[in-house]
């Protein structure tokens, strides 16, 4: 046979093979060979204010009442607040189910005389009107059920069934507190927890800074909180469920032990609303929970309370420095030598101390590497008896970010806690003293040389406008400008200097092999170098010979470097037109 026949005729089979299947699944779904309709003439679900479910097989009744906010409510037979996904999936059914009439079958054959349960969906507005639908027999063919909208015999599909066959409690919220994690703004927690043989005192008060969003601990100690272990904390708190409704409108508390709770949380929002949590574990094992102002008892599962009931301590943030590096502008560190402060300028850093207040050029890779430091350093257990006064800072730092803020800590002397020694350490903003490694004091100890760039100039040529060499005396001087051509030529000349251009970035670029102290001795055959860019600024600087430091030297404003040798005979050669 022809292969292109043959073809042909695969695509034939396959049509017609699906054509088959779609007709038998039509006729599954609707073998009286009748037009499906909605479930609901004219629902629509925004509208509907109020739910009424009577199950006849579980004996439940449940009335439901949409307030103004849009929040659904349980208001008969117990006033809670009503499972939003559970009310939201009912009124679904009536969105996506279709049915088809059932003509011509026995009411009570179907199981709806009388019916297994009964739903009312009261719908408000222009096409105001309740929405009934009885509940029959499943379908032999496993997928349908018989339900009597309105007077009228209808099959659809069962997902209906599973949205009524509930009893009182799937109904309810299992929500404990209503509110996200971004509303809370301050914690109190009070109590004792048992563990093991030991009661544990739990009293914490924190607070978040709403500027920063940072949590501080107010009581038992003031020091700044782990940002990961609070938000982990509120979540399992906002989103704390109720493993089982024990009992509503107790005639005692005692038995659950929260006439006189082990734990109480409460909890603060942004709007003002306060929230109060009860906690107790008469048995050891069972925890029970109440919120106050409403009288219900609830079960709570223990590994929730097992962070709830976390220590104090352990919230405490270990870090010192939290701030994305590309936001951090400025870094100061005082010691007994003095100040050195750093500043960022776009991606370069500068560096400057009280002996030189000029800003000079910092290597971005010993920055960068300081911050690490800071980064990845953490602080050891707190040490609350120690107070670090005033007098006992022998070093601190601090860490300036582009949106204002400062970071950073005190260093004291020596500390030990459980054999782990170190020094003292207090946060910015923190009351309590904890303990630091070593590694911060030498951190605040960085003397400024390891930090200055060797790179002691560093220009872009295509900025620069004009460079000007001149003796040391000042007799001898050459100019040469960039003309927008980009070449370089001797002031007033047309033609190229080529032997400038070829120099040129040793002028613009230049690396020192160390920064060394001020010589004794002064700067022989000196050649001074003043370069202008394009704004008009300007940046000089003095190349020469200082008897005793091999090589060449580099001085700009009280800095010196030491170079390698060959530079200043090319630079005097030009200057002398050799």
């Amino acid at each position: 046979m022809n292969p292109r026949t043959t073809a042909v005729l695969f695509v034939v089979v396959a049509l017609l093979g699906g054509l088959a299947w779609w007709q038998l699944r039509e006729e599954a779904a609707n073998p009286t060979g009748t037009r499906s309709r909605p479930l609901f003439e004219g629902f629509d679900p925004g509208r509907v204010v109020a739910v009424r479910v009577d199950n006849l097989e579980r004996d439940v009744q449940v009335r439901l009442r949409r307030s103004e906010g849009g929040r659904w409510d349980l208001v008969d037979p117990i006033e809670y607040p009503a499972d939003a996904g559970v009310v939201k999936g009912l009124l679904e059914v009536g969105v996506h189910n279709a049915a088809v009439p059932a003509d011509g079958v026995d009411p009570a054959r179907v199981g709806l005389d009388p019916p297994r349960a009964v739903l009312e969906l009261e719908q408000t507005g222009e096409a105001a009107r309740t929405h009934r639908l009885e509940l029959g027999a499943l379908d032999v063919d496993g997928h349908s059920v018989y339900v009597r909208v309105d007077g009228e015999v209808l099959r659809t599909l069962q997902t209906v069934d599973a949205s009524l066959e509930r009893d009182l409690d799937s109904w309810r919220s299992r929500t404990v507190l209503p509110i996200g994690v971004g509303q809370v703004i301050d914690l109190q927690r009070s109590g004792t927890v048992r563990e093991g043989d030991e009661l544990l005192d739990v009293e914490l008060v924190a607070q978040r800074d709403p500027a920063t969003n940072r949590w501080m601990g107010v009581r038992p100690f003031g020091a700044a909180l782990d940002p990961d272990f609070v938000q982990l904390y509120l979540l399992r708190l906002t989103t704390l469920q109720v493993e089982a409704f024990v009992e509503d409108a107790p005639l005692s508390l005692e038995p659950y032990g929260l006439d006189e709770p082990e734990l109480v949380l409460r909890v603060g929002t942004l709007r003002g609303e306060r929230h109060e949590l009860h906690f107790a574990q008469p048995s050891g094992r069972t925890w029970f929970c109440r919120r106050e102002g409403q009288n219900h008892v609830w079960r709570i599962d223990a590994p929730s309370m097992t962070i709830l009931a976390a220590e104090a301590e352990s919230l405490i943030d270990g870090r010192i420095l939290r701030a994305p590096r590309e936001t951090v502008v400025g870094v100061v560190l005082e010691r007994e030598a003095g100040t050195l402060s750093l500043r960022r300028r776009g991606v370069l850093w500068e560096v400057s101390t009280d002996a030189d207040p000029i800003w000079r050029r910092a290597d971005t890779g010993r920055v960068e590497d300081l911050l690490a430091v800071l980064e990845t350093e953490t602080l050891g257990a707190p040490l609350p008896s120690v107070e670090l006064a005033a007098g006992d800072v022998v070093a601190a730092f601090r860490v300036e970010t582009e949106a204002g803020e400062v970071l950073g800590g005190e260093i004291g002397g020596p500390a030990a806690l459980e054999g782990a020694g170190g020094r003292a350490f207090r946060r910015l903003g923190d009351q309590l003293v904890m303990l630091g490694g070593d590694t911060l004091l030498e951190l605040a100890r960085t003397p400024a040389a390891d930090l200055r760039s060797l790179h002691v100039v560093r220009l872009s040529e295509a900025e620069q406008s004009r460079v000007r060499l001149s003796g040391g005396d000042g007799a001898t001087q050459r100019s040469f400008v960039r003309e927008n051509d980009g070449l370089w030529r001797p002031e007033g000349v047309q033609l190229e200097a080529l032997a400038f251009a070829r120099l040129v970035d040793r002028l613009l670029s230049v690396k020192a092999l160390e920064l060394i102290d001020p010589p004794g001795a002064p700067l022989a055959d000196e050649v001074r170098v003043e370069v202008v860019d394009k704004l008009g600024d300007r940046t000089a600087y003095r190349l020469g010979r200082v008897e005793g430091v091999e090589g060449d030297v580099w001085e700009s404003g009280g800095a010196w470097a030491r170079l390698a040798p060959g530079r200043l005979d090319e630079v005097s050669g030009i200057l002398t037109g050799r």
